[in-house]
């Protein structure tokens, strides 16, 4: 689109847009960081077992997403202080920025989408008895949003191998591919977390019907909700991206549209690396509620890992049931827990 066909308020729209969704962007990254060191210290210090791929999944999620603010921050703050003579050039310059951004970008997309889905596919898979047929549908659902942000990538590489690396200026019908591209990843990504979480909710509820103590129950009921909430979240926004990139623009609403689709493709990013995270915090919290001043006994059931509390008056009867079957075994639709002894506490100790 030529500036010339612009008006002043349009431009002057998108420039606000672009500032302060930059600006937004710093904040959410200060948030993140918040949440990222809490989150690591509660799971490094937790009295029960952790995994190491959870911490390193979260991680990945973090440092990408400071790439991707410290990148946005830096673009915008060289189109303001070096190419902000005139309005014009300073639209110009923020519209026509190098085309390296906009591979880092789609390449951070890649990652938080992949850890943010993988992670919750690999928790379904072990709430369901590492049952392969269980995550066939989340599992291709994400190979096709995989395969959706790699073909935007070998686009955008096609494009900087033609125009070379220091512009890049796509016609409207490339960016109105890109757009749609976007939408289709993101519409995936619902499908993906809401099929996920839905046979994890499943599986919960099932367990929470055996015959184990109204404790436990209440602790299932709670990770459910935990667990329903964030993935509430992620899905919303997940949507909201992709009605925002379908929308056709006219003239009229064109400058609404864009700001909208700015503020959402951020907020999107923000809670793909987020929400995991917070997950992982919130669940880390819960187990540490109960963390002291009893011996546990594990009792995984299915891949949900308990603690299940014990008396010093029950540690006898406990250590001869731990001599007959030193890990007690349970699958979600397996026999019901049927010692008597046991206190009714449990945690949850692997996420």
């Amino acid at each position: 689109m030529s500036f010339d066909s612009l008006t002043v308020s349009e431009q002057e729209s998108f420039i606000s847009s672009q500032v302060n969704s930059t600006t937004l962007y710093v904040f959410l990254w200060g948030i993140y960081t918040v949440i990222y060191a809490g989150t690591s210290y509660l799971y490094l210090n937790k009295k029960s077992s952790r995994n190491n791929y959870i911490l390193a999944a979260i991680s990945l999620s973090y440092f990408a997403y400071s790439a991707d603010v410290i990148m946005v921050w830096y673009l915008d703050q060289k189109a303001v202080v070096y190419d902000s003579e005139t309005r014009d050039a300073l639209y110009a310059s923020l519209v026509q920025e190098p085309g390296w951004p906009i591979l880092v970008t789609d390449v951070i997309a890649f990652i938080l989408a992949a850890v943010a889905d993988g992670v919750l596919i690999w928790r379904c898979f072990h709430v369901c008895g590492h049952s392969l047929r269980a995550i066939l549908v989340p599992s291709f659902l994400l190979f096709c949003e995989i395969a959706i942000v790699a073909f935007n990538i070998a686009i955008d590489l096609t494009f900087l191998i033609t125009f070379g690396v220091d512009r890049l200026n796509p016609s409207d019908s490339q960016i109105d591919l890109f757009n749609r591209l976007l939408a289709v990843q993101a519409f995936i990504t619902f499908a993906t977390t809401l099929s996920s979480t839905s046979l994890i909710a499943y599986r919960i509820y099932t367990t929470s019907k055996n015959d184990i103590p109204r404790s436990s129950k209440r602790l299932l009921h709670h990770i459910l909700e935990i667990l329903v909430q964030s993935a509430a979240v992620y899905s919303l926004m997940a949507i909201a991206q992709a009605v925002s990139s379908v929308i056709p623009q006219t003239a009229s609403n064109a400058a609404s549209w864009d700001a909208a689709e700015i503020y959402t493709s951020i907020l999107f990013t923000f809670i793909s690396g987020v929400a995991p995270t917070v997950l992982v915090a919130r669940v880390a919290m819960l187990d540490e509620k109960d963390a002291y001043g009893s011996t546990t006994v594990s009792a995984p059931l299915s891949g949900l890992h308990f603690h299940v509390r014990t008396t010093r008056a029950d540690e006898e009867s406990q250590s001869q049931l731990s001599e007959g079957n030193s890990r007690v075994e349970r699958t979600l639709e397996g026999p019901q827990l049927s010692n008597k002894t046991l206190h009714e506490k449990s945690t949850l100790t692997h996420v």
